[in-house]
């Protein structure tokens, strides 16, 4: 079993938009763009826009690349590496590529669901510095943190029914 064209396909359509929409936004920020907030949503970190848009975009590929790096390592790791349900058939040796195969799947779909998080993180970070002074919507941002989340664990489960029924 290969890795899913859809999901690898939607890897590359989300990434591609999460570039795309922070190059778009980045001439819209103000020169000195507010980059970090405390808990409380206030403006404690400052850099440049340029800066800003290079950093926030080699930290959402560095967490791309490791997810979806894993996926691909995987089937030259030792086969008890795979933590899953019903490990003594999924790691045999029979069974361990088809093993794999799912798990880069789902890493694939765990990547794009990423890029498209780092893209509404991105939008309220534009949307903070607009206000005088700048401030994060703690709302919102618990609201994009929350689908984030549940959408991870739904995909988390899907993963784990995935390897709890048997092929027939």
């Amino acid at each position: 079993m290969k890795t899913s064209r859809i999901a690898l396909g939607a890897l590359v359509l989300s990434s591609a938009f999460l570039v795309a929409y922070v190059l778009w936004l980045g001439p819209a920020l103000p020169p000195r763009v507010a980059s970090h907030f405390s808990l409380g949503g206030r403006a404690d970190g400052w850099s440049s826009r340029s800066r800003y848009d290079a950093l926030y975009l080699g930290i959402a590929g560095l967490a791309e690349v490791l997810l979806v790096g894993l996926g691909f390592a995987l089937p030259y790791l030792p086969a008890d590496s795979l933590h899953a349900p019903r490990q003594d058939y999924w790691r045999s040796p029979e069974h361990y590529p088809q093993a794999c195969a799912h798990v880069r799947n789902f890493l694939c779909w765990l990547g794009a669901l990423t890029s498209l998080w780092f893209a509404a993180l991105h939008r309220l970070m534009a949307n903070a510095n607009r206000l005088n002074p700048p401030r994060l919507h703690d709302g919102a941002l618990g609201a994009v943190l929350v689908v984030y989340l549940g959408t991870v664990f739904l995909l988390v489960s899907r993963l784990i029914r995935r390897f709890e029924r048997l092929p027939a």
